[in-house]
């Protein structure tokens, strides 16, 4: 799955620039909003006990999508107090809905997905980075207390977006075809949206 990377020497694509200043004018507060959105969801579309794990979610990813769109990184710091705030988050989840078996699954699903996407860095650093890594397996182990099936969903969903977002910068000719695209952004929209709709299949408590 591609990440963008700008190569030394190179000057950012156009349409990069764009997107970079954009960003900038972006508000702070945005990703606190975001994770506010994301936790009202939880809580109405599914279990109120989740929309705590929601809420750090929902900030996290705002953040890594828009930091990579701004200067494509991915800060580690801030896929650490994902991780760091969303296990409690996850543990009050299960202990409120009676789901202890669904911090296994969460473990297991962020190493699995931590080792499946090291193995595509260490296959092809300049696509995939190590920031991808890391909150490919933070992401996971958010959509793993939902079960394998939703980590499996929003994997899915990202790599179609970002193929799709790839296929109408080729079409447009903003990107050519030895571009590659910032894989954060469509990561986090794939992950809230397989997260959402299995948050919405639990019983409302």
């Amino acid at each position: 799955m591609p990440h963008q990377r700008v190569l030394p020497g190179r000057p950012s694509p156009p349409s990069l620039r764009r997107q970079a200043g954009a960003v900038g004018a972006s508000p702070r507060r945005t990703p606190l909003a975001a994770g506010l959105v994301v936790a009202l969801a939880t809580g109405t579309l599914g279990s109120w006990w989740l929309a705590p794990a929601g809420l750090v979610l929902g900030a996290a990813l705002a953040s890594l999508a828009l930091a990579d769109l701004r200067s494509l990184r991915l800060p580690r710091r801030t896929v650490y107090a994902a991780l760091t705030a969303g296990a409690p988050t996850l543990a009050v989840a299960s202990a409120g809905m009676h789901r202890w078996g669904a911090l296994g699954r969460s473990a297991t699903a962020g190493c699995a997905a931590f080792a499946a996407f090291l193995l595509l860095h260490l296959a092809s650093p300049r696509a995939v980075g190590f920031g991808d890594v890391r909150m490919a397996a933070a992401c996971a182990a958010f959509l793993g207390w939902l079960g394998y099936r939703v980590v499996v969903l929003g994997g899915s969903l990202s790599a179609v977006l970002a193929g799709a977002a790839a296929l109408v910068g080729l079409a447009t000719r903003r990107l050519s075809v030895r571009s590659v695209i910032a894989f954060g952004p469509f990561l986090a929209l794939g992950t809230l949206a397989a997260f959402l709709l299995a948050a919405a299949q639990l019983p409302a408590r």
